[in-house]
Order: structure tokens, then C-alpha cells, then sequence
């Protein structure tokens, strides 16, 4: 979530806070926690920093959205962070230009009823140009005026995951061997890759400019575990400790399937969910920071060997989390209404109608449930979307003879104007497909 107030507004408000607030706020200090409350209005804490000295300031809140915003003594922002930290949680990796006393304010975005229970503390942040790096612990540190790099040891060969937990910037990953071959290079905030035993590289870099508050990065290299999916089976997996799982099942082209990750609301996280083919390319990839649940369905693309990803958007994530794997319905649709039922769990389902090229069809859904949307895609640019329990329809051309094939999905289930159970109950939807007599 970006920030919401205004850099200059703000810095009004923080001499006027300072000002009202006097003795009663409180310094922060490295490596002393303080427990406070948020109750409608920022709360002030202070800090009396030396030149160029770096810190790392997290606050940690279980019931609200919180952010951090920095002023320097004449009320000049300074830096801010929203979700940098585990799950929305900010963390602001900070390098005071210079020595004085800095007003630290803990702001919140989803403006919580009756107020929220808070942790800020404020650590030490060293520059470090190397390091050796054990894998499956997070190194967090600042960018100085070099890029930093890491050395570490795998013992066997493994699937080798990195990820750059936060970032104020964008990352560029480079894993080299020892000898200094590059393994694989990517602008993504993942890099997956299998690797034989040996010592291992990891330079990181990016195209920013300098500025006060350095750059902040958590990097996590861990190995993972691969383990195989079996069909209409749910597999219950305990996720504390685990950053990521890997998966795989065995499909055909023309497959169609479902894959249902669920976990408790109590978590608090979200999830990168990925299906991936077995030529390397990704068949899909979704995320979700707003449910308990979430579903993605495909039509496989190739013959072989799937790989399935399960990533929490936070390494605190401590709840265990369901997996399905299912195979999923193709639905012949024509003239004659077709009903079509969409239970809470699965979200999306294959369509298929015969044509003839250059002639011109319409499709029409109707959906009885107000408070979920749903889409029909038929190639690059034909879409009908339908939501609020009412119908659509839409007339094209068709490009080609035979089989058209069809992808209706629920967009979201967690939209809409009524509640929580009509978001996540079933849904009962009826199409046609027909051609239009020109």
C-alpha cells in the first residue's frame, strides 16, 4: 500500500505534534523495544541520531496496517514505510544524514476502530560489502555505496530458492559458482534454480540514486523440498518455519485442472501461487492478500511434469495450509441453456462451442449470486463480464472453424456489496451460446 499523506503536510503536523506532545514522547533507543497504542492519531516517538549512523526500525502490529514516517528537526520528511516488513508490517532501513534529534511517527492506513497494540523497536544496520550466508536465515542490511554480495555452501543438489523480501528499490540477482561462471541472472524479486554441491555467489545490484534513507533489503537463500501432488487428494502441510513449498504432478495437453490453497483468516498473510510447465514456462500465477483462500485453474499446455508453488508473503507465516488438486470440468455450451454450478472452492471451469469462421455468435451468462464477478475470455480480445446477479452478453465474429475454446472464471470472490457468506457461497450460473442470424 503506498502512503497516504502528503511529505509537505506533514511536516506542519510534526512540529505541531512535537510541540503538543513535550515530555511525553518517547526516544527510541537501539535494541529496546517499546509496546504503545495507536488510538486515532500518530503517535511520536524520537530519535537522537549520530551522523551517518544506520538503523533498522520495525514496528509490529497484529491488528491494524501501520507505517512509519521520518521528519528531520526542522520538520522535513525524511523517509516512510508501509509493508516492507512481515506481511503489512512496516520496516524502514534508515541512514540519518546527520546528527540531530529525528521525529518518528507511527501512522495508520486502515484507520482502526477503538485503536491497535503496537511494537517499535530500532536496531543497528551495518554496510556490509561481503558476507557468507547461512541458508534459511534471513540477512537484512542497507546498500552502501557498493552493492553487497553473498557467499554460501550447498551441500547437495537442491532446488535453490532467493528472494528478496523487501525492497525500496528494484533488485537485479546474479548467482555465480565460486570460479565466477554465472549461473543465472534475473530482475525478478524470485530466482528459483536447481544447482549441484559447491560453493555459491549471489551479487546484488540495482538502478537507483542515492539518497538518505540507503536502500533496505531482507534476502532469504534457502533450499526447498519438492514433493509430489496426487489427484483429488488434499494435502494438509504444516507451514511453520517454511518460506516456500514446491510441488509436482504429472499432466497431459488439454488437461484442465483445479488447485485450491486454503489457510486459516487468524494467519495473516497472503500467497504467491504459481503452476509452471515443464518447458519452464508459467501456466499460472496468482496472489491474494485479502482472503483465507484462494483457487487457480489451467488448461495444461504440454505433456510432462508440472511445478506447483506455495510462497507466503511473510517468513512468520505459522499456520498450517490445505492443498487440492483436482481435475477440472470442460462444459459443451450451445443454443440450449447450460447450467453451470461454481462452488466456493473452484473458480474457474473450460467452455467449448463449435463455429464457423466469419460468422458471428452471441454469448450470454446470467448469475445469481449478487456478490460475486465473473469474466469469459475467447482469445486475446473477446471478454463479457457479469457480476451483481444479473446477465450478460456479448456478440463477436468468429476467426476460425471448430472448436472455440472458452476460460470462465470468477474473478474474485472478495468483492462485492453484501457479505461475507454470499462472497464465498455458491454460485449458479446459466449460458448460451448461439449464433445471431445476420
Amino acid at each position: 500500500m503506498i502512503r497516504k499523506w502528503i511529505p509537505v503536510l506533514w511536516s506542519v503536523l510534526a512540529l505541531a505534534l512535537s510541540a503538543a506532545v513535550g515530555t511525553a514522547q518517547q526516544t527510541l533507543e537501539l535494541n529496546a523495544p517499546i509496546n504503545a497504542r495507536y488510538e486515532d492519531e500518530p503517535v511520536l516517538f524520537v530519535v537522537n541520531a549520530e551522523e551517518n549512523q544506520t538503523v533498522l526500525i520495525v514496528v509490529t502490529s497484529q491488528e491494524a496496517d501501520l507505517g512509519i514516517e521520518v521528519y528531520d528537526e526542522l520538520g522535513a520528511y525524511v523517509a516512510g514505510d508501509d509493508d516492507s516488513g512481515d506481511g503489512i508490517n512496516p520496516a524502514l532501513g534508515i541512514n540519518f544524514p546527520q546528527a540531530g534529534q529525528y521525529s518518528v511517527f507511527v501512522v495508520s492506513y486502515s484507520r482502526p476502530t477503538g485503536g491497535s497494540d503496537f511494537t517499535i523497536l530500532m536496531q543497528p544496520l551495518e554496510i556490509v560489502a561481503e558476507a557468507e550466508v547461512v541458508l534459511g536465515q534471513i540477512v537484512r542490511g542497507v546498500i552502501g555505496d557498493t552493492f553487497p554480495s553473498f557467499t554460501f555452501t550447498v551441500e547437495r543438489e537442491t532446488t535453490l530458492l532467493i528472494s528478496p523480501l523487501t525492497f525500496n528499490f528494484a533488485p537485479q540477482l546474479t548467482l555465480l559458482t565460486e570460479g565466477g561462471e554465472v549461473v543465472t541472472s534475473t530482475e525478478l524479486n524470485l530466482l528459483r534454480r536447481v544447482v549441484p554441491p559447491g560453493r555459491y555467489r549471489l551479487n546484488l545490484s540495482a538502478p537507483f540514486d542515492g539518497h538518505a534513507p540507503r536502500p533496505y533489503y531482507a534476502l532469504l537463500i534457502t533450499d526447498t523440498a519438492v514433493e509430489a501432488l496426487t489427484f483429488n487428494e488434499t494435502q494438509t502441510v504444516n507451514a511453520v518455519g517454511e518460506r516456500a513449498r514446491f510441488y509436482t504432478f504429472e499432466g497431459r495437453a488439454g488437461d484442465v485442472v483445479d488447485i485450491v490453497v486454503s489457510w486459516p483468516l487468524d494467519a495473516r498473510s497472503g500467497m504467491f501461487f504459481s503452476v509452471v510447465a515443464p518447458s519452464g514456462e508459467p501456466v499460472f500465477f496468482s496472489e491474494t492478500t485479502a482472503s483465507t483462500s484462494f483457487v487457480n485453474g489451467a488448461v495444461l499446455p504440454e505433456d510432462g511434469v508440472y511445478q506447483v508453488e506455495v510462497l507466503p508473503f511473510t517468513t512468520t507465516f505459522r499456520s498450517p495450509f490445505t492443498l487440492f488438486l483436482g481435475e477440472g470440468d470442460v462444459i459443451e455450451v450451445s443454443a440450449t441453456p447450460t447450467t453451470v454450478v461454481i462452488d466456493m472452492n473452484v473458480v474457474t471451469r473450460q467452455l467449448v462451442a463449435e463455429v464457423v469462421e466469419g460468422r458471428t455468435y452471441r454469448l450470454t451468462v446470467t448469475t445469481d449470486n449478487p456478490a460475486r464477478p465473473f469474466s469469459v475470455f475467447a482469445g486475446v480480445d473477446i471478454s463479457l463480464n457479469v457480476f451483481g446477479g444479473r446477465a450478460g452478453a456479448i456478440e463477436f465474429v468468429a476467426s476460425s472453424s471448430g472448436t472455440l475454446s472458452m476460460s470462465l472464471r470468477a474473478d474474485s470472490i472478495f468483492f462485492g456489496d453484501e457479505g461475507a457468506a454470499a462472497r464465498t457461497s455458491d454460485a449458479t450460473l446459466t449460458i448460451t451460446f448461439e449464433e445471431v442470424n445476420q
